[in-house]
């Protein structure tokens, strides 16, 4: 049965790697540079105000096709400047907003998906469609997803490359290009619908492919396996 392999995996990933505490957001200068205090494990109520919202839908974007360190960058030059708003996106000069932007890469096309993202998520006044957000330009499934399931706590599932390849390598799906739909309706469909556990089960498939199942793998060290520890799958996410 996919469900209850489905849960094996979460289950052997959550008893080895922990909470992981997704989405980071960023309160002080402090936080730019340490690797894990923007991080809030076992904490699901993030985000609490407009400006942990706004970073991470900022965040969201500016995370296409680079590493997060990229990202944490760009944002901290954004803060330093005192773009911290969608608002304030729109005030910025181009120019301006792209060199802010540039440790990210693409710095000129993001900038123009920030100016675009701003001019919808300033003016929203309740809480975003799905269909809305993927008629913003430059922003896809993934971004979307990522919008809606860490800054709105709405039930969509991530799907990026690393969830692919694990699956994959499991044989749960055929080709690390199957749909996007196809592979979000597995978790959907087979695993238990709830915000916080699939922001932890998309979070620990991202750390895992950054650990041991990369593009050329590192399947000699890794853990995984038959024998993997359990835990209580029900008392994972009671909130600290």
């Amino acid at each position: 049965m996919i469900s209850n392999e489905l849960i094996k995996i979460y289950q052997c990933l959550y008893s080895h790697y922990g909470p992981q505490g997704w989405w980071p957001v960023y309160k002080s200068d402090s936080d730019y540079t340490s690797s894990r205090k923007a991080y809030h494990p076992k904490n699901y109520k993030i985000p609490q105000t407009s400006f942990e919202s706004f970073q991470i839908i900022t965040g969201a974007i500016l995370t296409q096709n680079t590493n997060w360190n990229n990202v944490v960058r760009a944002l901290y030059n954004l803060n330093k400047a005192g773009i911290n708003s969608f608002n304030k996106i729109l005030t910025t000069k181009d120019n301006q907003l792209a060199e802010y932007i540039r440790p990210s890469g693409y710095y000129n096309q993001k900038a123009k998906k920030l100016k675009q993202a701003a001019e919808y998520f300033s003016l929203l006044k309740q809480r975003p469609m799905r269909n809305e957000i993927l008629s913003i330009w430059g922003i896809g499934e993934e971004t979307a997803d990522s919008i809606l399931l860490y800054a709105f706590h709405e039930p969509f599932f991530v799907v990026d490359a690393y969830t692919k390849r694990f699956l994959f390598r499991k044989k749960i799906i055929p080709s690390t290009k199957t749909d996007y739909s196809k592979v979000q309706s597995l978790f959907i469909h087979h695993f238990p619908q709830d915000t916080d556990q699939y922001k932890e089960f998309h979070a620990l498939l991202v750390q895992h492919g950054k650990e041991y199942c990369k593009a050329k793998p590192n399947c000699a060290g890794c853990f995984f396996s038959e024998n993997c520890p359990k835990t209580d799958f029900n008392d994972q996410l009671s909130p600290a």
